[in-house]
């Protein structure tokens, strides 16, 4: 699938032309960057304006069915990308074993890098510019994450619930980022993640023991279904002697 903004060709084979109907909100975005706006300004005002996101404007009839919001990560992944300037980039991933299908990402220094690939949405100018305020987001996970994560969802927007850990006298937390970043009415705020370890251990618990119960029950029943069975065999011997 092309970056946002651009459409393959349908004249020319391996071949990708902008998409005016998205290229126009890409290049909204570079100039609110080079305004000064941050990532999250922009999605907050995005979301205030009704702007379509990518996934609306490409696939309709799903959007209609699920929840979509402008995030800061949309907005910086568009804006870290050099797709924009019309250099292609390939080579960035290689295999960790030979022959196995998990990926490694590779330094940027590796990637191989085709200059005028494609026509381009912003000048280098503009890309400098708009990348002047923001920093390099890592794609490093640098602490383990919580076996809960993707897992729970927020009952208000519908995207999944983010966590955030113990810092200092804090405890850990689970909270709504789409409320955070645009204010969603509906959305929860953030709850103890310590009370809701407590109660899912508590309702695990309780199943485990509905389980055990279901066995010792299934057990019972066969005991007594085995000895009904050899009651009727012994009867049935003694009505053959009479």
């Amino acid at each position: 699938q092309v970056p946002f903004g651009y459409e393959k060709s349908k004249e020319k084979k391996n071949t990708v032309i902008i998409k005016e109907s998205e290229a126009k909100i890409v290049r909204r975005i570079f100039s609110m960057a080079e305004d000064g706006m941050s990532s999250v300004q922009i999605a907050k005002k995005f979301y205030k304006e009704n702007i379509p996101t990518p996934s609306q404007m490409r696939f309709p009839k799903r959007a209609l069915k699920e929840h979509y919001f402008w995030s800061d990560q949309t907005i910086r992944k568009i804006l870290n990308n050099r797709f924009y300037l019309g250099e292609m980039a390939y080579g960035k991933t290689m295999r960790r074993f030979v022959g196995g299908k998990e990926k490694i990402l590779l330094p940027k220094k590796e990637w191989n890098i085709i200059a005028n690939h494609h026509k381009a949405l912003v000048s280098p100018e503009v890309f400098a510019r708009a990348s002047l305020f923001r920093q390099e987001q890592s794609t490093k996970r640098k602490y383990k994450k919580h076996p809960l994560t993707g897992k729970i969802y927020c009952g208000g927007c519908g995207y999944s619930i983010n966590y955030k850990r113990q810092k200092g006298k804090i405890p850990g937390y689970f909270w709504c980022r789409k409320h955070a970043l645009l204010q969603i009415s509906e959305c929860c705020t953030c709850f103890d993640a310590a009370v809701l370890e407590e109660i899912i251990l508590y309702e695990i618990d309780k199943e485990l023991t509905c389980q055990e119960d279901l066995i010792k029950l299934k057990e019972v029943l066969e005991k007594f279904q085995a000895e009904q069975l050899q009651k009727i065999k012994e009867k049935k011997k003694i009505y053959k002697k009479e």
